[in-house]
């Protein structure tokens, strides 16, 4: 999990670097802004530590009571950072090249369910 969130925050941050780059050259690049990967990455990574460690023992039997998910509250708390920083790689990705990852992926799921639908039409009528 560590290395997920990890992973969508290294991406959110080369999208972010090259999107500034588009529009403003090496200039608009600043260290200031890649000073924030750092306290970033610093943070989602204890918050999924910390979570993970209350989880494993404080609240562990407690969870269990009302879901059998291993490590409930920690996949919960990796997929609200990842949920996060994919949010902005699209808004990153948006920017750049003017389509939504997010709005594909949905259109994608439309056509993946319309196509099931007229299957199992073909297959009621033979």
């Amino acid at each position: 999990l560590i290395l997920l969130v990890g992973s969508f925050i290294l991406f959110d941050t080369l999208t972010g670097i090259y999107k500034a780059y588009k529009k403003g050259g090496w200039d608009a690049i600043k260290s200031g802004k890649l000073k924030s990967l750092v306290y970033k990455m610093i943070t989602y990574q204890a918050a999924l530590i910390l979570f993970y460690c209350v989880e494993l023992f404080i609240l562990g039997d407690f969870i269990l009571l009302f879901t059998s998910i291993h490590l409930f509250l920690t996949k919960i708390v990796a997929l609200t950072l990842a949920s996060i920083e994919i949010k902005s790689l699209d808004e990153n990705i948006k920017e750049i090249t003017g389509k939504s990852i997010i709005q594909a992926f949905k259109d994608l799921m439309k056509s993946a369910k319309d196509a099931k639908k007229e299957i199992e039409e073909l297959k009621k009528e033979s």
